[in-house]
This record gives structure tokens, sequence and C-alpha cells, in this order.
């Protein structure tokens, strides 16, 4: 069974070649997620900890303070019949999301048509207080906030779009709701500004962006089996800090495109 997540398919958009090197190749990164990706874990374990038992980060470390700042925000409530964080039942680890199992509300699915196929991915909360509306939170860290998305670029974001399909698959929602609460973090030692982004899907509205997730999934799949040569987005090479597979690709400053044009690495 292949399984696919969420974050599989931002790296398959974004550049398809560092997709290939993360999950086809069998090589080892040629470095760890980092510290950044590290530090962003802890606040999650700290913020689970305080939605499921009540348990105050520590204020005396970095990823503590974090935490609690998105708990003074009013963003993880506790002790409410309705809400639900990972690790506590319904939510948990996020049930797969097969064909047969997609989606009921106004009759569409989610059809690959491929049956070896899974979605896999994690919900932080779960708000079900009113199951006609369901709202699904995820919490993030960033070093910058300009990699916050908008509210246009949440729409088609493929994180969004699974995570309010199962909402849809889960519950007789009406219409699903989608927030991400970015904290600002501060050479990961301190917190600083909150933001949220927020939309909405109904069954009619989220039908041309499960279009997009099902096409991208189905050529994901195929690459599993055929091994293709991938193609590059050298525009992408130092998103992030820089991706970790440039020693082995190589890319080519104004490598061509096949419609002739070139492709310029930027620094971003």
């Amino acid at each position: 069974m292949i399984k696919i997540s969420a974050s599989q398919i931002k790296t398959y958009r974004a550049c398809p070649t560092k997709w290939s090197y993360d999950k086809l190749s069998g090589l080892k990164s040629p470095k760890g997620s980092g510290k950044g990706a590290a530090f962003g874990s802890m606040v999650h374990t700290h913020l689970e900890r305080y939605g499921l038992k009540e348990m105050l980060p520590p204020s005396d470390e970095p990823a503590g303070k974090v935490a609690l700042r998105v708990i003074a925000g009013g963003h993880v409530p506790i002790g409410v019949d309705g809400v639900y964080y990972e690790g506590m039942d319904p939510v948990g680890r996020m049930a797969p999301l097969c064909r047969n199992s997609l989606p009921r509300p106004g009759m569409f699915f989610l059809s690959s048509g491929r049956e070896d196929v899974t979605l896999v991915g994690y919900i932080d909360q779960l708000d079900v207080r009113d199951p006609t509306v369901p709202v699904v939170v995820d919490y993030k860290t960033t070093s910058n906030l300009k990699y916050a998305l908008t509210t246009d670029e949440l729409m088609s974001d493929p994180q969004a779009v699974l995570y309010a399909l199962y909402a849809f698959a889960t519950h007789p929602a009406q219409k699903v709701i989608v927030r991400f609460v970015y904290v600002h973090v501060k050479n990961r030692t301190e917190p600083g500004k909150v933001v949220l982004r927020e939309i909405t899907y109904t069954p009619e509205s989220i039908l041309p962006y499960t279009a997009g997730l099902v096409s991208d999934v189905s050529a994901m799949a195929d690459a599993h089996a055929t091994r293709p040569d991938m193609p590059k987005n050298t525009e992408r090479c130092y998103d992030y800090g820089g991706c970790p597979w440039m020693s082995v690709c190589k890319p080519i400053r104004g490598e061509p495109l096949p419609d002739g044009g070139t492709i310029r690495i930027r620094r971003k």
C-alpha cells in the first residue's frame, strides 16, 4: 500500500525531483529535518499535553514559552465536550482516506481510481461542538511570517483540503472551517506574534481542489511504479534554508525548460 501525505503532495508540487529523492531514491537525506522541525515538534507536544491532560508547558524553556503564547491566545480549549486533540478518540491518527470512504456530503467522492493508495495525516485539533460545521485547527511555528499562507493559498493547500475532506467524511457537515494558527518564533527562542488564517469549504467549493489532489496523487502513485525522471524546479532550491538534496541533484543555473525557456535559481 502506497501512503501519501499532504506534506508529500506539497513537496511534489514544489519540486517533483525533491519528492522523488525523498520517497523513491532509497537514499538517506544528506541532512536531517533540522533544528527547526524538532523545535516545532516539541511545541506540538506541549500543546497536545495541555489539550489532553491540562499540563501547562514549562515557562523556562523556549518551546514551552511558544506553546504558552498559543494557549494564552485561547487557541487550545480544554475540558470542552466536542473538542478533540491528536491521540484522543475520535481523532488520533487520521483514518486512512481511501476512495471508498470519502466523503458523504453532497455524494461526491475522492476517487483516485487506485486501490493501492492511502492518504494519511494528523489533525492537531478537531472542534465538532457543532457537527454540521466542524473546525479543523493546525498549529504551526515559523521563523518568518512571510511563510504563513494567505487565505487564497490556503484554499488549495493539500493539508487544508485533505483535512476538510476528513471532516466531511466523518461528520454530517454542511461546511468545514480550516484554521491555521501560526506563531512567529524568533531565533527558536522567543515567541512573537500569533497569526490566524482561516477558510471555509462547502461540499461544492472543495470539489475543484479535490480534483487537483486526485490528479497529483495519481501521478505520484504512478511514479512509484515506473520511477520516471522527474522535472526539477530550481526556483525552489533555496526555500526554507535550502534543499537538502542540492549536493546530489546539482541543479544548474539556466537549466533549459521544455518550452525553450530557462529556470533561474533565486535565493529567497
